[in-house]
């Protein structure tokens, strides 16, 4: 079966979906994910596939996403997010692919971005590779709030632990409370 772009962004989309809806455990999808795909890509393009046929296309879509991560991280390779290219020079291109084993593997991604959109095929492949403007740590700081949700309730308010420290000389002192208490004034009673 031939997969066009439409196919493929209805596949991404509906395991995107699923993915939010917590139907992926490891690598391992959830039964119940396939009929509603194939669903999504009928829309999209008018084209009836079969389970076997969108588990393959994910196979090829992460065989090109692995090669693409690989390529990113080859010194002198960066991505740009903005015009969502590869960054090289000629020379580190025409370099990299006089060697004909990697030729077929990295040639696509010398004039043209992926095929896929990038962000999402890689939550589905559960890689981590963070490409937004506020990447850190390998995480979106847009999205961080779906990633890391931390109890916030046991941290303790600095300017309440300033004024129990200048009433009670057995509370411990942090470094950052020596460094406030150094340019406050003491309290007048």
């Amino acid at each position: 079966m031939s997969w066009d772009s439409n196919m493929d962004d209805g596949l991404i989309e509906s395991l995107v979906e699923s993915i939010k809806a917590r139907k992926i455990n490891g690598r391992a999808w959830d039964e119940s994910v396939w009929e509603p795909a194939k669903n999504v890509v009928f829309n999209k393009s008018h084209k009836v596939v079969r389970k076997s046929h969108m588990k393959s296309r994910l196979r090829t879509l992460q065989k090109e996403l692995k090669g693409f991560n690989e390529l990113l991280n080859k010194s002198r390779f960066g991505w740009d997010y903005m015009k969502k290219t590869v960054t090289a020079s000629a020379a580190c291109w025409d370099e990299l692919l006089s060697d004909k084993k990697v030729v077929d593997k990295y040639k696509s991604f010398r004039f043209r971005d992926p095929k896929w959109n990038l962000d999402n095929l890689t939550m589905i492949s559960g890689t981590n590779y963070a490409t937004g403007n506020y990447s850190i740590g390998r995480v979106d700081t847009e999205d961080i709030d779906d990633v890391f949700c931390p109890d916030m309730s046991g941290l303790v308010d600095e300017d309440k632990h300033l004024e129990d420290i200048e009433e009670n000389p057995s509370v411990p002192l942090t470094d950052s409370t020596r460094k406030r208490l150094a340019h406050v004034p003491p309290l007048e009673k």
